[in-house]
């Protein structure tokens, strides 16, 4: 299901770095460019005019967190970007049926005029209770690198994908909640053992009460007796 998202990255974002001892001698051909704008100058006479619009726009735009304001099932959704805070209208059709407001996406909105599209939507949406998370990481992460604008996104295109994956995994794979007392300190499961002086009739008359999902009925069917009709078990 990832490839919805990592192809559109790798063709409008990525960018290969030279790394070890490419970087020492870096090839003449080594690339220059993300992929998209590379076609379109190979092919660019081969294009339609919508083609290579889409292309720049597509190129232009990033990845963000989207907040999900309105849906319009069958037809187009409005998006509120929580990155940069700019407001979105696109066409979507199939991603209206699972999509709620306040359901926050990772997508690119690539406007052409006054109609916008999303590209490289992310497989999970996240919860509106994550929208204070990716507020933390625009504020701790991206907002000490500068302004946050959309040529300060494409630059950090790898970090937000990164940051993503990372609410995913833990949304699907969630820790288990630390339970503690008023003082802070864990609970422990404690089976406590008591020593009864009366028999087992006794305390059970005693102590049946205590119990608010059974009857006594019921708590008596798995009761042991002796021969001689004395109660010698019973939970």
């Amino acid at each position: 299901v990832w490839e919805q998202l990592f192809l559109p990255w790798v063709v409008f974002d990525f960018l290969p770095e030279p790394r070890g001892r490419w970087r020492r001698r870096t090839a003449p051909d080594w690339p220059s460019t993300i992929l998209a704008l590379e076609y379109a100058r190979r092919h660019g006479d081969s294009l339609s005019p919508v083609e290579a619009r889409f292309l720049r726009a597509a190129s232009d735009a990033p990845l963000s967190f989207m907040a999900v304001t309105r849906v319009e099932a069958g037809r187009s959704l409005e998006l509120k970007d929580i990155l940069t805070g700019e407001a979105h209208r696109v066409i979507e059709r199939s991603a209206t049926a699972g999509l709620q407001p306040g359901q926050i996406v990772l997508a690119r909105a690539v406007a052409d005029g006054d109609i916008a599209v999303m590209s490289g939507l992310g497989p999970y949406p996240l919860l509106p209770g994550d929208h204070n998370r990716v507020i933390d990481f625009r504020e701790q992460f991206l907002k000490p690198r500068g302004p946050i604008d959309r040529a300060r996104l494409k630059a950090s295109s790898l970090e937000v994908v990164l940051f993503y994956r990372q609410l995913v995994e833990q949304a699907l794979n969630p820790q288990p909640p630390q339970l503690q007392n008023t003082d802070g300190d864990r609970l422990e499961p404690t089976t406590l053992e008591f020593e009864l002086r009366c028999g087992v009739r006794e305390a059970f008359d005693r102590l049946k009460m205590l119990s608010v999902v059974e009857s006594e009925d019921d708590q008596l069917g798995g009761a042991e007796w002796s021969a001689g009709g004395e109660m010698e078990r019973v939970e």
